[in-house]
């Protein structure tokens, strides 16, 4: 997945997740990946338009997760993650 050349606008925020300072997390779906992938963009304050916009596919998204779990990433750890977003 990787970098996303079309940056996110704010009137295509939809059903994301706001973390903090216009740091945006939203789950999607494609053709390719029935599990859905994660996007992740920033869209500073007084701006319309992403200065990041990355997409990270569902195994890549478990192993994130799991690894800043408090056991880190091992096959349980990473199964419940994938667990948890879909798999």
């Amino acid at each position: 997945m990787g970098i996303n050349n079309r940056r996110r606008r704010k009137g295509d925020i939809t059903m994301t997740f706001h973390w903090e300072d216009g740091w945006y997390f939203e789950r999607l779906t494609s053709l390719f990946d029935k599990y859905g992938f994660v996007r992740i963009y920033h869209i500073p304050e007084n701006e319309t338009i992403a200065d990041v916009d990355i997409e990270i596919d569902s195994s890549s998204w478990a192993s994130i997760v799991s690894s800043v779990s408090l056991q880190g990433e091992n096959n349980l750890t990473f199964n419940i993650a994938e667990a948890l977003h879909g798999h």
